[in-house]
């Protein structure tokens, strides 16, 4: 899924449906915590950046992610 799909609701909708196929695909949660991040849903996409660095630690775009949401929320400290 792109990810510069304009419908988020969408691609919402589609990445909820691949995690039920592929629920170890660590790339998926990270597109739900991005898209949720474009929504300013910061605590859907904290919750989703953190479920796939569980998955695997080594994927490095969840971090960026919260790393701009902490500091987007001031949180300067947490964001580095």
């Amino acid at each position: 899924i792109s990810l510069c799909h304009k419908n988020i609701p969408q691609r919402i909708e589609m990445l909820s449906n691949l995690i039920g196929k592929m629920p170890y695909y660590a790339r998926t949660y990270n597109g739900l915590g991005n898209a949720y991040l474009n929504l300013k849903n910061y605590d859907q996409a904290i919750n989703w950046y953190k479920k796939c660095i569980s998955i695997n630690k080594m994927y490095e775009h969840p971090y960026y992610g919260l790393g701009s949401i902490y500091s987007q929320l001031g949180n300067y400290d947490i964001s580095i």
